[in-house]
């Protein structure tokens, strides 16, 4: 048996001396701006609300005290917070140029919200802590 002929698309009718109706091109939906907070946000005001995405589940977050050049230095800073009941770490970083810093860190905490309530007691005893996520 024969199959019949697969039938042709119909084409877009047009009026004789016009051109055939181009679909419509669709724009992608346009999304909002994000908010970017400047460089000094972190240190002197709010940390803004984490993003809507769930955090992950091993997401940790630090308080950075300092970064010093010397290790003995970081780890005076590390004693005195310890002295306030503050557990820390000094974590030692190479720098591009070949240098090492090492940074002091309090924490971790498993959320923003939890490490907001350091900062104060951070802030009284003279740091200027900024948020760091590790």
């Amino acid at each position: 048996m024969a199959h019949p002929p697969n039938p042709t698309p119909q084409s877009v009718a047009t009026q004789p001396g016009s051109a055939p109706l181009a679909a419509p091109a669709l724009e992608p939906a346009a999304t909002p701006p994000v908010a970017t907070p400047n460089a000094t946000s972190s240190i002197t005001g709010p940390v803004p609300p984490a993003p809507s995405a769930p955090p992950a589940a091993n997401e940790r977050w630090f308080w950075q005290v300092g970064a010093f050049g010397s290790e003995q230095e970081a780890n005076r800073v590390r004693a005195e917070l310890a002295l306030l009941g503050l557990t820390s770490h000094v974590e030692p970083t190479r720098m591009d140029d070949g240098r090492t810093l090492y940074r002091v860190r309090v924490g971790p905490y498993p959320s923003q919200q939890a490490a907001q309530a350091v900062r104060n007691r951070l802030q009284g005893a003279g740091y200027q802590p900024v948020m760091v996520r590790g």
